[in-house]
């Protein structure tokens, strides 16, 4: 597919935060399962994918919690979320100047509407349209922003880009860091190890991958790195200073973990490879 081509959201790309947002409903994360139903993400979820990913689930909950950790680790209170879509992260924190930034407009307007049917005023709280690869709506965000540091965060939105699109998502996370100072966040390093790890545990997870491939329109094991040290030299040579975590440094609890598995055995090895994934901190000189 043309890089130009898939450097659009397509539709079927931005409605896959529908997904994570049913995911987080099995969460004790605060206003998830009310975000999700006000929105009807599970009637959606089961009908455009008909089965639930168990594995997925305990992963979408750790990243959620592990990205709020490192947040607060560094003392940070302004945050700009990239491809927010649904999340429930600006809600959850009104003592962060939060930018809920997304590509998708439609989605934006969910979140004030599901923000409004929960009777909630907060006006450190800015649903911004944004795309991070052009930059289109930086001067909304930038009007948005105090002149302190900022934490730059996404989760999952690099895992639907080729490297060279990856690239200009990391120019743009730079540019705000070189004005503002602070850290970038993400736990968007998925890497084919790690699936050779999740396969000795759900078998059928390359089959899922490929129905997820489909269903969105690209080849989405194509866009992942081989290992951790090659997405580390890719990082590093456009510039940034690495500190890596592993999710379980951060996250103690994974509480969708004891909703879904009843055999306590598979959920210890579900829980053991989740808490193994990695979350990086990044800065620039």
């Amino acid at each position: 597919m043309n890089e130009k081509v898939l450097e659009r959201p397509s539709k079927s790309v931005m409605e896959t935060n529908l997904s994570t947002t049913y995911y987080l409903s099995f969460s004790d994360i605060p206003h998830a399962k009310a975000v999700s139903t006000i929105l009807g993400a599970k009637e959606w979820y089961l009908k455009h994918r008909r089965e639930v990913g168990k594995a997925t689930i305990p992963f979408m909950e750790a990243r959620y919690k592990a990205i709020d950790a490192l947040i607060k680790k560094t003392g940070i209170t302004q945050v700009i979320e990239f491809a927010a879509g649904r999340s429930v992260r600006g809600i959850n924190n009104p003592q962060w100047n939060f930018i809920h930034s997304d590509y998708d407009s439609h989605a934006l307007r969910e979140m004030k509407r599901a923000v409004h049917r929960m009777g909630m005023k907060n006006t450190n709280l800015h649903f911004i349209q944004f795309d991070v690869i052009t930059r289109r709506g930086m001067n909304k965000v930038m009007r948005s922003l105090n002149n302190a540091k900022v934490a730059v965060i996404h989760s999952g939105l690099t895992t639907y880009y080729p490297h060279a699109t990856k690239e200009k998502i990391a120019h743009t996370v730079q540019f705000l860091l070189k004005k503002y100072g602070g850290v970038y966040i993400t736990p968007d390093i998925p890497t084919l190890e790690y699936d050779k790890k999740l396969l000795q545990i759900t078998p059928d997870h390359d089959q899922r991958e490929k129905t997820r491939s489909t269903f969105i329109g690209r080849d989405l094991k194509s866009f992942k790195f081989k290992t951790y040290k090659e997405i580390h030299t890719f990082y590093s040579s456009l510039g940034f200073k690495i500190v890596r975590y592993k999710i379980g440094d951060l996250v103690s609890t994974i509480s969708s973990i004891k909703r879904l598995y009843k055999n306590s055995a598979e959920g210890k090895k579900i829980e053991d490879i989740v808490k193994n994934r990695e979350i990086w901190l990044m800065t620039v000189p």
